[in-house]
């Protein structure tokens, strides 16, 4: 898929390295020197990146001359993004394998919970899935409350400890932040925001995925465009004000704490840098290893699902609470 590889934890002592990391864009041919590193893509267009960080080879002659090593460069540029106080560096786990099948997946304060291609539901007990009664086609798990819809667009809410309870309305996909504030779209791609007491207010747009959390509301559109709402950072209990454009394209979209997290068409797994509140759209994507179809994070728990229904889930790590935003349910 011309996915791009570099090749972690090379040293004296470990020859083999640790762990292949993925690096964002894709090419089908690729060279590296020192700090240089050149390529071309399937249309033979030519790229090249400078990276810092490496360290030269102990005990090797360069007969020519050694490249400028980029160690003390690279340590200099990962503290300076950290005082920014977005995350900007995040450390992931290895992805871990899950039994069952599921098409998509949910993890809140209130569990992890699925539904597989049947809309079969279940919640994740720690070993395995519990089915719990009912149908749907897409599923969100908040602070106390779960959310739903099934193929006929209907609405259906529990708590941790009650059963489902329908709501009106109709919508084909939903999102419930940790603190139970409910976005959804619907059949026309309309968006619309739950007010309480079976009420729906409308939002200007038009997305296919809308996802709501401490980092605000994100959504892609039917052509895989990537918008955040402005106002939204740290509240999720204001509709905001307009639309602000992600350069980008994804097909799915979740949204944590000071991180949001992506797939796009090809399954390539990507997660949005540098949130914070002077910065509430963030930097850049940077990509990770692995591919999924879905994917859903909270606080240092990413879960997700790929094209074969397959569940995995990592840790992450260097993530920071969104400042400002109630934690309804305890901080993550």
């Amino acid at each position: 898929g011309n996915i791009i590889y570099y090749r972690a934890g090379i040293c004296k002592s470990k020859p083999t390295g640790t762990k292949w990391v993925a690096v964002g864009g894709r090419l089908q041919q690729i060279d590296v020197y020192g700090g240089k590193v050149w390529g071309a893509n399937r249309s033979h267009s030519i790229y090249s990146l400078t990276l810092t960080g490496y360290k030269l080879v102990s005990g090797y002659h360069y007969k020519y001359g050694s490249p400028k090593s980029g160690g003390s460069v690279g340590k200099k540029k990962t503290a300076s993004k950290k005082k920014k106080g977005g995350s900007s560096v995040l450390k992931l786990s290895g992805w871990k394998g899950h039994p069952g099948k599921l098409k998509t997946v949910s993890v809140g304060p209130a569990g992890v919970w699925g539904v597989n291609s049947g809309d079969a539901i279940y919640k994740w007990n720690g070993k395995g899935w519990q089915r719990i009664g009912g149908a749907a086609s897409d599923i969100s798990v908040g602070g106390n409350e779960i959310w739903c819809v099934n193929r006929r667009h209907a609405i259906y809410m529990r708590t941790r400890s009650s059963g489902w309870k329908h709501i009106s309305g109709g919508l084909v996909q939903i999102s419930v932040s940790p603190n139970d504030k409910v976005w959804g779209v619907n059949s026309g791609h309309g968006i619309c925001r739950y007010l309480g007491s079976n009420r729906w207010q409308g939002v200007d747009g038009r997305l296919k995925v809308v996802s709501v959390g401490p980092s605000g509301v994100w959504g892609v559109n039917s052509g895989n465009a990537i918008y955040y709402r402005k106002g939204t950072y740290a509240n999720d209990n204001t509709r905001g004000n307009g639309w602000i454009n992600i350069p980008g394209k994804l097909q799915w979209i979740s949204v944590g704490s000071n991180v949001v997290f992506g797939v796009n068409h090809g399954n390539i797994i990507y997660y949005r840098a540098g949130i914070c509140k002077s910065k509430p759209t963030g930097t850049k994507w940077v990509a990770v290893g692995g591919r999924l179809q879905q994917i859903d994070v909270y606080g240092g728990k990413v879960w997700g699902a790929n094209r074969s229904h397959s569940i995995y889930s990592l840790t992450l790590t260097g993530y920071k609470p969104v400042s400002g935003y109630h934690y309804k349910y305890g901080s993550p």
